[in-house]
């Protein structure tokens, strides 16, 4: 079984600002002089580990920290939050639970400085950011405690509620002093607000608010260059304007990943705005490879890739386009995924076994690895209005089985990923607000024909009840289930290849609308699907099947 430990806050100032695990050697660490890199040494960090009860007791000795003691436009310090007596006893409570479970465990696969580290710091500054990360750990603890189910997470919760009215308030305050002052440090909350709010609204259901709060933050990001923006706002310079620009950066991949959840589930009640939206720049690669603990900005930069080529694909088939536009098209994106996979070459060879004290990069590696071959598939069908086109990435849908096999089996604690026992259904953790398998491996069970492959899909998706962000896995895994069902329904023999299910049997698009309303659902979650065929009709109209799924 795979022991749980909290990430190392304790690393040298270099690896910080470089954003790769530490060795923490003393006086200066290997991975720096290994590499020829300078190590600038070690900053005074207490640790955030405690028990809930332990944790609440220091937070009530602790002395406060205003948000005037704290520089309003430089790099916040590395250390552990104390609010003192600004908290009660349930929000003592509150904090410590995120401290101890939400920051580390919702982050499982690609650990990053966000939730860890950014919106900590940035609580003690802006009294929002505490309401929204106290609303936040309250939810949380409430799924792993009550169920991951639909029911667990709808149940009245009063703090939670009260917490996330106090972060609304506070973040319109923020909002109007964005827009009033050119300061780093003002911007950065209103993005960290918008991240929060964003999956705290994910969590209970109200996707078309969520949408809000994320539809502001992206455009608040392209019309103000988070990198330029910094260097030219923040006062300080050389090491200090560099890891604002670091924490620019890591509040801004969050941001992405959560749109990228958004723009794949797009549930009915709040459509991902793709016309209105347009087409996003590809994200600029760095100027060198560094190491194989490049892991979180690769899958950065391939989601901004998959992002990219989503837009592309709804576009297309909402607007016609001329042939020669067409493959222009397809010819600028192929030379830009191309250039991404000649970069991060190194990540993409073969991962040998890996010792326990490496394992979490390994998976990294692996998500990347996953991301990457599931673009491939896409390259080709995004162009063609033939279900047919998928069937050439046969090979490459089975690359993504194995990885994701292999990822499982890493992350579940039991010597079989299909194999369950009590125990290890409770050190399975449920809960997660970024990207994971569920997106990639339903995308398998749906566009890949193959009987074998989709189903052993649908296998991997039902393990256990994951939730990533907006995504289910088991929903997603019943909905995969179903579209086969439909597509295979009256073939008289039994499916054995792709080839036995024609054109007009394969469903063309998914439209989902997640209903979560006690009174309507009788205290269950449900999912109306809505699977789309061949265009019939003089009109050119689709076939449309809907079916219903509990969650």
């Amino acid at each position: 079984m795979r022991r749980f430990t909290m990430r190392s806050r304790t690393g040298c100032k270099t690896c910080k600002t470089r954003r790769v695990k530490c060795d923490e050697a003393k006086p200066a660490c290997k991975r720096c002089t290994n590499t020829g890199r300078r190590c600038d040494g070690y900053d005074q960090v207490q640790s955030a580990r405690y028990s809930l009860n332990a944790g609440a007791a220091k937070s009530s000795r602790a002395s406060s920290i205003s948000p005037t003691q704290a520089s309003t436009d430089a790099p916040l310090l590395l250390r552990s939050p104390r609010f003192g007596g600004d908290l009660d006893r349930d929000e003592k409570r509150a904090l410590a639970f995120y401290q101890e479970c939400t920051s580390s465990k919702t982050t499982e696969v690609v650990n990053d400085d966000f939730w860890g580290t950014i919106v900590l710091q940035f609580s003690l500054l802006e009294p929002a950011i505490r309401h929204g990360l106290l609303a936040l750990s309250a939810l949380h603890e409430q799924s792993v405690s009550g169920g991951s189910g639909a029911k667990g997470l709808r149940k009245s919760d009063r703090f939670a509620f009260r917490q996330y009215s106090l972060a609304i308030v506070g973040a319109k305050n923020l909002v109007g002093r964005v827009n009033s002052a050119a300061n780093s440090t003002e911007f950065l909350k209103v993005l960290v607000m918008s991240a929060i709010l964003t999956c705290y609204d994910n969590i209970v259901g109200n996707y078309e608010r969520a949408q809000t709060h994320l539809r502001s933050a992206m455009k608040l990001i392209r019309y103000k260059n988070p990198a330029g923006f910094c260097s030219s706002s923040t006062s300080t310079q050389g090491d200090a304007s560099v890891h604002r620009i670091n924490e620019m950066m890591a509040v801004k991949n969050t941001l992405l990943q959560l749109d990228f959840q958004a723009m794949t589930f797009s549930d009915a009640s709040a459509p991902y705005p793709h016309l209105i939206q347009g087409q996003d720049d590809i994200e600029d690669l760095p100027e060198e490879f560094q190491d194989q603990n490049s892991a979180p900005e690769a899958l950065s930069s391939i989601i901004s890739l998959f992002r990219f080529m989503f837009h592309i694909s709804v576009q297309a088939k909402a607007t016609p386009i001329s042939p020669s536009n067409l493959e222009h098209r397809k010819i600028t994106l192929t030379a830009r995924f191309t250039r991404w996979a000649t970069f991060y070459a190194p990540l993409l060879t073969p991962i040998p076994r890996t010792p326990p004290s490496d394992i979490e990069n390994a998976n990294a590696i692996l998500l990347v690895q996953i991301y990457y071959h599931t673009s491939i598939t896409l390259l080709n069908p995004i162009f063609s209005p033939s279900e047919y086109s998928w069937d050439t990435h046969i090979k490459t849908f089975m690359t993504v089985l194995a990885l994701s096999e292999r990822l499982v089996a890493s992350t579940f604690p039991s010597s079989s990923p299909i194999v369950q026992t009590e125990s290890s259904k409770s050190a399975w953790n449920p809960f997660t607000f970024n990207i994971g398998l569920t997106i990639p491996l339903f995308l398998l069970a749906f566009r890949c024909r193959h009987p074998l492959l989709r189903r052993r899909a649908m296998e991997l998706l039902s393990v256990r009840d994951r939730r990533e962000g907006m995504w289910r896995s088991r929903a997603a895994a019943e909905v995969a289930k179903r579209i086969i069902a439909l597509e295979e329904e009256g073939i008289e023999n039994m499916v054995k290849s792709e080839r036995d299910i024609g054109e007009e049997k394969r469903v063309r698009a998914v439209f989902t609308k997640v209903v979560l309303d006690e009174e309507e659902t009788g205290g269950e979650g449900k999912v109306w699907v809505r699977a789309l065929k061949m265009p019939w009709g003089e009109e050119g109209e689709c076939v449309g099947q809907e079916f219903l799924v509990w969650i």
